[in-house]
């Protein structure tokens, strides 16, 4: 009884514990914010090419063009100091390499405001190593342990990049329903004219870019985006572009 109260009192004083109330959202040409600029952490564990990344930078391009008189962005990971600059470059990133252990020295000395961790499967709470002062959100983009998300107990928000992985998610008791939110990630407007393949049909378009690996990639999912979805979007057309043997097979 006694370790179910400490462990109640150490829950209570969670910032997760308590019902925030979040303003409505802002069109960026409607927000005006006349206090310093928010300094944003964005922190990953790593830099590899994958969609949690791509996202990453997406927000922080997002962030950066539409809010950039009130926020300014920092990418920081700790273990890596080698990644593909020319991804990372187009976004107008460099990013700084801080071990777990710096982190409370390396946002007291670039006055960061808000660390914003992006999940993916190697992630783990860092709180521990973070100034008291510096809010700490949780931005989860993976499929992967929804269960661990227990373990980022001190987060101020958590925030899941689309609705399926927000209900998918097992939310501990102890984050209050009002600290959890959605957004809706995707590649900026911009890209789009340049990215439109002309030989394709369809008014829909979206599209993925990854290794055909098992664990991204399953012949049973061509099957199901013509069937299922296609029923339920009007003008839908699904297609697989590659020369992996797999492809070829499918196609």
């Amino acid at each position: 009884e006694e370790r179910k109260a400490k462990n109640r009192r150490y829950i209570e004083t969670s910032p997760a514990f308590t019902q925030i109330d979040l303003p409505d959202f802002i069109p960026y040409d409607q927000y005006q914010y006349t206090a310093k600029k928010i300094k944003i952490c964005h922190f990953i564990e790593s830099l590899g090419m994958g969609g949690a990344q791509t996202m990453m930078l997406e927000l922080v391009n997002g962030l950066n063009k539409y809010y950039g008189d009130y926020t300014e962005n920092i990418v920081v990971c700790p273990r890596q100091t080698h990644f593909d600059t020319k991804l990372f470059h187009s976004y107008g990133v460099i990013p700084a390499s801080v071990v777990h252990s710096n982190m409370a020295e390396y946002c007291q000395n670039n006055n960061i405001d808000v660390v914003l961790h992006h999940r993916i499967a190697i992630s783990r709470c860092i709180k521990d190593f973070l100034p008291i002062d510096v809010k700490y959100i949780l931005l989860n983009h993976t499929w992967h342990n929804l269960y661990n998300i227990k373990q980022f107990f001190y987060c101020n928000l958590y925030v899941s990049v689309c609705k399926f992985l927000a209900k998918r998610t097992d939310w501990p008791d102890f984050i209050h329903p009002t600290r959890r939110l959605v957004i809706l990630t995707g590649v900026e407007n911009d890209y789009i004219q340049d990215l439109d393949p002309d030989p394709l049909d369809g008014k829909f378009k979206t599209g993925r870019c990854h290794r055909l690996v098992p664990t991204k990639f399953s012949a049973d999912s061509i099957h199901w985006m013509n069937t299922k979805v296609a029923a339920k979007i009007v003008g839908f057309k699904h297609y697989l572009m590659g020369n992996h043997k797999s492809a070829k097979a499918i196609a």
